[in-house]
């Protein structure tokens, strides 16, 4: 059964329950203990309970080195995904716990990042990296209690693909430039290359 204790102006709710590790949490009140103690014994009884105390405890930061070292460096993209960590553990969010971070604040981060001047894609593939990092952590670490927030949020459109040609003149420069080079390959290359993209009706 639950019991509650008031320290230093906060009230912590404490269940003891067989068959189930002492578990408890701080609260600001006492009804918001009682009601987090109401919820947890609900599903004790029901048998779904789960211990969310290791992703309250795990930052993120913490979290991105262990996925560093277990799933990063088992990557080919190694070197850049480290980058994205190294930025990932600058930002405030990294100083939070997993269980702690919502969607909103990845929308907020994702607003803010667009607004700095990053590309679409790469907003994506840094919220793919923490879409990533949730699943393992939920699958393989032991924290079933996470939620992916990223599933929560809108992810940035991705960039249109370039369809420019180049023009006449354009065509005529590189073909004189190709012409000049000290390479007998080159001019001919780009030549079959430009008829080739002529012939597929590509321009």
């Amino acid at each position: 059964m639950a019991t509650f204790q008031k320290r230093a102006g906060n009230w912590r709710a404490i269940i003891t329950r067989k068959g189930y590790p002492r578990v408890s949490r701080t609260f600001d009140t006492k009804a918001e203990a009682e009601a987090w103690a109401t919820i947890a014994e609900s599903e004790m009884a029901r048998g779904v309970f789960i211990d969310r105390r290791e992703a309250e405890a795990t930052t993120l930061a913490e979290a991105l080195n262990r996925y560093e070292r277990e799933v990063t460096s088992a990557k080919k993209g190694a070197s850049q995904e480290r980058k994205r960590i190294a930025a990932w553990k600058r930002h405030p969010l990294a100083m939070r716990s997993l269980a702690s971070i919502r969607g909103v604040d990845l929308a907020e981060w994702r607003d803010a990042r667009l607004a700095a001047g990053a590309s679409p894609t790469t907003a994506r593939l840094d919220l793919a990296l923490i879409s990533h990092l949730y699943t393992v952590a939920a699958k393989e670490w032991g924290l079933e209690s996470l939620a992916n927030p990223v599933k929560n949020i809108r992810l940035p459109a991705p960039a249109r693909g370039r369809d420019r040609r180049l023009s006449l003149e354009e065509q005529v420069r590189l073909l004189a430039a190709c012409d000049a080079s000290n390479s007998v390959w080159l001019a001919p290359l780009v030549r079959l290359a430009i008829e080739t993209i002529v012939s597929q009706g590509l321009v």
